[in-house]
C-alpha cells in the first residue's frame, strides 16, 4: 500500500494513499496551528468527531494527542473506510467509521470536540444523479450549489452534538463567503465563538481555476468578495462582470466612516456610482477618488483560509 509520512507540530502520521479519497492539503496548515498553539490540550479520554473526515488526518491528530474514542464520518464510505484504516495504521484503535450525509447517521451521543475542514468548492465535477459516487477525488472538496454544505450543516446543527462546554473548531473559507459564516456563527453561537487564525493563499490556476467563474458569480450576487486581487496598497477588490453581464468593481469602501461592501459601476469614463449588493445606490465617485481600488499589482487571484472556535453553552 503506497503510504506517506506527515510530520505536523512534531507528530508523525501516516496515511495509506487511495486515488478516491481527497488529499490533506489545508488540513496540515489547520492541524499544526492548533497543536502549536496548544488549542488541543486535554483531549485524553475526550470524545471527538471528526466531521467530514476524509484521509482522517485531522481525527488521527486528535487521537495522537490522546482522544478516545473518535468517530470520523464522511459522505463518501470509501473515504470513512480508509480513515479508520489510516487510524489503526497511526496504532489508533478506538475508532469508528461513519458514512453520513452531514449529522443523519452520526452517533448521538454527545461530543467533547467537534472538528473539521470542511469542504469548500461548489459542485462542478459532481455527478447529481449520484453524488455519492464522484470519480475524481477533487469532487469530494465540493458541497452544494455555493460550497456551503457542510459548513452550514456545522454550524447550524453541531451544539445540539456536543456535551455543555464542548466546542467546535472548524476551518472555513472567503470562497464559502464570509458574511454569511460571521452571520451563522452570530445566529447559533452568539457571544459564544472567535476567529482564531487567517492566512492568505493564491489560487491555484489548474486546481482552482475551473471554479473561478462560479466564484464571480457568486460574489455578483452578494458583494461578499469570495476570491480577490489586490492593488499597491493592499485594497481587495474583483473586477469582473454582475450576473447581467455588465462590468463591475466588487470591493469595500469607507463611506460615511463605515467599511461598506459595494459594487461599483461606471457611469462613464470618470464617474463611479458605488451601490449595496442589493442596489442602493450609496455614492457617486470620482475616478480620481483615492478610495477606489487601483490597478492589480499582479495577476493572482487570492482567497483566505479561516479558523473559528466555538463553544457550547
Amino acid at each position: 500500500m503506497d503510504t506517506q509520512c506527515l510530520t505536523i507540530a512534531g507528530l508523525e502520521v501516516r496515511l495509506a494513499h487511495h486515488p478516491q479519497v481527497w488529499s490533506p492539503l489545508s488540513a496540515i496548515e489547520m492541524m499544526s496551528f492548533l497543536v502549536e498553539n496548544d488549542l488541543l490540550v486535554n483531549l485524553k479520554q475526550r470524545r471527538v468527531l471528526d466531521f467530514g473526515t476524509g484521509s482522517g488526518i485531522v481525527g488521527i491528530v486528535c487521537g495522537l494527542l490522546g482522544a478516545a474514542p473518535l468517530v470520523l464520518s464522511d459522505y463518501s464510505k470509501v473515504a470513512a473506510d480508509m480513515a479508520v484504516q489510516n487510524a489503526q495504521l497511526n496504532k489508533l484503535f478506538q475508532v469508528q467509521g461513519v458514512q453520513s450525509d452531514r449529522f443523519a447517521q452520526i452517533p448521538t451521543q454527545p461530543y467533547d470536540l467537534i472538528i473539521s475542514n470542511p469542504p469548500v468548492q461548489p459542485w462542478l465535477f459532481t455527478d447529481l444523479d449520484c453524488p455519492s459516487t464522484r470519480e475524481k477525488a477533487a469532487a469530494w472538496n465540493e458541497a452544494g450549489a455555493d460550497g456551503r454544505l457542510v459548513l452550514d450543516a456545522l454550524l447550524k446543527t453541531a451544539q445540539s452534538y456536543l456535551v455543555t462546554g464542548g466546542q467546535l473548531i472548524t476551518s472555513a473559507s472567503s470562497r464559502h463567503g464570509q458574511r454569511q459564516t460571521v452571520h451563522l456563527l452570530n445566529t447559533f453561537w452568539p457571544n459564544r465563538w472567535q476567529q482564531i487564525y487567517a492566512s492568505e493563499h493564491a489560487i491555484l490556476p489548474d486546481y482552482h481555476g475551473p471554479y473561478i467563474p462560479m466564484w464571480q458569480r457568486l460574489q455578483a450576487l452578494d458583494g461578499d468578495l469570495r476570491i480577490y486581487q489586490m492593488d499597491d496598497r493592499g485594497r481587495r477588490f474583483a473586477k469582473q462582470a454582475d450576473a447581467h453581464g455588465q462590468p463591475i468593481i466588487i470591493t469595500t469602501l469607507d463611506i460615511d466612516e463605515r467599511s461598506q461592501p459595494v459594487l461599483l459601476y461606471p457611469e462613464d469614463e470618470a464617474i463611479w456610482s458605488a451601490k449595496t449588493p442589493d442596489g442602493q445606490e450609496l455614492v457617486q465617485l470620482s475616478s480620481e477618488d483615492n478610495r477606489l481600488p487601483g490597478p492589480a499589482i499582479n495577476q493572482h487571484w487570492y482567497y483566505e483560509y479561516y479558523l473559528f472556535q466555538a463553544f457550547a453553552p
